[in-house]
C-alpha cells in the first residue's frame, strides 16, 4: 500500500549528503538536488499534520509530489505552482502557509523534450519513456502535457484527529472516471535493473476542475 503513495525503491534510489553552509548557496538545477519534507514511514504510521509548508517546499523546488495537513488530498506541484486534488476530483492552488506532512520537489531542469503522437496506451508511454533515460542514471523527475482518456482517477478524504495510519485511509479512498481530460503531470522514474525503468503514477491537474492521478513529456535529473 506504501508504493500507492511513494515507491519505497525510489527513495532507496536516492544519493543522501553532508553539505556545509557555502553548499546551501549551490543551484538545485544544476547540482540536480531533490528536497523532500517529512518521511514515508512517519506518513504511514498516521502523522498527517506537518512541520514544513507548501512555501518552504516551493522554495527548494518546482515540481513534485506529497500531501497537505490532515491528508486533505493529493499534492502536485508544476512549473512552481502548488495544487491540491480532494476526495471530490476537484483541483485548488494550495496557500503558501498551508502546512504538508509529506512532499518531494526539484528544480525541474529537462535533458530531453520529446513530441508523442498518440492515442498511445499506458503501456506503449512507459516504453517511449523507457528509450529517452540515459543509462548514467538511477532517479528522473518526468512531466507531461497532453489529451488523457478513459481515466480511473482516485483521492482521499481530510482526516481528523486522532489520526488513522495511512493504509487505513488508502482503504476508504474515492474513485472516480474522467472520459477525457487535457493536463500536465508531475511524478518521478526510477531504475530497477541494467535497462529496466519503473515510472511511478504522476498526479496532475487539468483546467483546475479535475484532478487526475495516472501513469506517464519532458524528463529531467533529481
Amino acid at each position: 500500500m506504501a508504493r500507492d503513495i511513494i515507491d519505497d525503491r525510489l527513495v532507496g534510489a536516492l544519493h543522501i549528503r553532508a553539505m556545509d553552509r557555502a553548499s546551501f548557496r549551490s543551484d538545485p538545477a544544476v547540482d540536480h538536488v531533490a528536497f523532500q519534507a517529512g518521511t514515508l514511514n512517519a506518513l504511514m504510521d498516521g502523522h498527517f499534520g506537518g512541520d514544513a509548508t507548501v512555501g518552504e517546499v516551493l522554495a527548494h523546488g518546482d515540481h513534485g509530489i506529497g500531501t497537505i495537513e490532515h491528508l486533505a488530498g493529493e499534492l502536485v506541484i508544476v512549473d512552481g505552482e502548488a495544487f491540491v486534488v480532494d476526495a471530490k476530483g476537484l483541483v485548488k492552488r494550495v496557500p503558501s502557509d498551508t502546512p504538508t506532512p509529506f512532499a518531494v520537489v526539484c528544480r525541474f531542469s529537462p535533458l530531453a523534450v520529446v513530441e508523442l503522437h498518440g492515442p498511445l496506451g499506458l503501456s506503449n508511454l512507459r516504453e517511449r519513456l523507457d528509450g529517452l533515460v540515459p543509462e548514467s542514471l538511477s532517479v528522473l523527475a518526468v512531466k507531461v502535457d497532453g489529451e488523457f482518456s478513459e481515466l480511473r482517477l482516485r483521492s482521499v478524504h481530510a482526516q481528523k484527529p486522532p489520526y488513522p495510519s495511512l493504509s487505513e485511509v488508502t482503504r476508504h479512498q474515492t474513485e472516480w472516471n474522467v472520459p477525457s481530460a487535457h493536463g500536465t503531470g508531475s511524478g518521478s522514474g526510477f531504475r530497477t535493473g541494467p535497462q529496466v525503468w519503473r515510472f511511478r503514477d504522476i498526479t496532475f491537474t487539468s483546467s483546475l476542475t479535475t484532478g487526475l492521478r495516472v501513469a506517464t513529456s519532458s524528463i529531467s535529473r533529481w
